[in-house]
Parts: C-alpha cells; sequence; structure tokens
C-alpha cells in the first residue's frame, strides 16, 4: 500500500482506496518533510 501509516489500526481507512505503488503518501508530518524536501516552503 502506497499509504505510509505508522499506526497500524488507522490503515483500515485506507486498505480499498486506489493508488499507483510509485507513489508515497505519508499521513505524518514528518515524514512528508524527510521525503519531500523540494516542498519545504509550502
Amino acid at each position: 500500500m502506497p499509504i505510509r501509516e505508522t499506526d497500524p489500526w488507522r490503515l483500515q481507512y485506507f486498505e480499498n482506496v486506489p493508488c499507483p505503488d510509485d507513489v508515497w503518501i505519508s499521513t505524518e508530518d514528518q515524514d512528508s518533510w524527510a521525503w519531500y524536501p523540494d516542498h519545504r516552503w509550502i
């Protein structure tokens, strides 16, 4: 699943959401900050 979730109990909310495997979607700010440094100005 491309949605990266640190809390396993929240995975139920995303299990039927279609998303390409090469797209990473974070649900935590610290993951987004680390993964996408070019967009930190937003």
